[in-house]
């Protein structure tokens, strides 16, 4: 007697088998098409909408910070706000992290400071999406030139860089002094509370505040620097910005916490048909806590067993 191994496909019952199965797999196939077709619109829409939502908010955060901006320079996760006057906004993944910052001169040694914006006249270029070139003054007499180049990190890092190269020309009849104040007030994580200021080495500026830190490194060393904080009286911006009174700064190198602020100042002999060059670099990045694990119950089983064996008294030695 011989069994039978298989089944002819002439039968009946193993044909509708058959048939179902190859049913069966033609759906199972059209529903995973559908499905992954399904994903990708998905995927995209959110890509879409995560994109949309970064700018959203990054105009947001402009229009708060810098109502004046007139230049906007972005690059991965950063967004700038920019114009004559002052740097209004530094956006990074959609926190404005900046107050301000300005420039202000004198020219000698006595009267006030003003704005670099009042050498006149003074208008933006746009060198590409993450660089701008601001120019105050004309030929005739001293013309500072700043050119601001953003270097923003992957989207979703805290992570950020503003580099500014001033260049200061004296196209004048007779050498000058030129008192050149850079200010800068960080609001770390939009915050004015709890941020300290530290300036090491005469050039270096750390903000740290809210799980954040900015750092400034400049080139030359300034001839001055100050930090100090917003609840000051009168604030160092109110000292800086004095148009009446020569101010110095007083080398005061930190700050109670606070609405953080600081300054710099190069004191510049310029001769006529000469010029000079600052270099400022700003960063931001968050800074991790350090959580330090509880010791597992097996670990501390482990150690106590340790100790017991520790205090076990020693079995002296037999003589034979």
């Amino acid at each position: 007697m011989h069994l039978r191994c298989c089944v002819s496909k002439e039968e009946p019952g193993n044909r509708g088998l058959v048939l179902a199965k190859a049913k069966w797999k033609r759906e199972q196939i059209v529903k995973r098409m559908y499905f992954n077709c399904v994903s990708r619109a998905v995927n995209w829409r959110k890509s879409v909408l995560f994109s949309g939502a970064t700018a959203m908010v990054a105009l947001v955060g402009l229009s708060a910070g810098s109502a004046r901006a007139s230049t906007v320079l972005t690059s991965g996760n950063s967004v700038v706000g920019l114009n004559p006057t002052e740097v209004g906004s530094w956006v990074v993944n959609n926190i404005n992290q900046l107050e301000q910052e300005e420039f202000f001169y004198r020219i000698g040694s006595s009267g006030g400071q003003s704005p670099i914006s009042s050498l006149t006249p003074n208008a933006i270029a746009a060198i590409g999406a993450d660089t701008a070139k601001v120019t105050y003054g004309s030929t005739s007499g001293f013309q500072v030139v700043v050119t601001y180049s953003l270097t923003g990190g992957q989207m979703g890092s805290q992570v950020s860089d503003l580099t500014e190269s001033v260049k200061i020309n004296n196209d004048g009849m007779s050498s000058q002094t030129f008192h050149l104040f850079e200010y800068t007030n960080f609001n770390l994580d939009e915050s004015t509370a709890g941020q300290t200021v530290t300036i090491t080495g005469g050039n270096t500026a750390t903000d740290f505040g809210d799980g954040f830190q900015s750092q400034t490194v400049v080139s030359p060393k300034p001839s001055e620097f100050e930090a100090s904080n917003t609840a000051a009286s009168p604030d160092l911006l109110s000292d800086i910005s004095s148009t009446t009174k020569a101010y110095t700064l007083k080398d005061v190198s930190s700050a109670p916490a606070g609405d953080g602020e600081w300054a710099f100042e190069w004191d510049l002999n310029i001769g006529c048909s000469s010029s000079a060059v600052i270099n400022i670099d700003k960063s931001i990045k968050a800074i991790p806590l350090i959580v330090v694990p509880e010791p597992t119950p097996g670990a501390i089983a482990m150690l106590g067993l340790g100790g017991l064996f520790m205090i076990r008294p020693r079995r002296r030695g037999v003589a034979i």
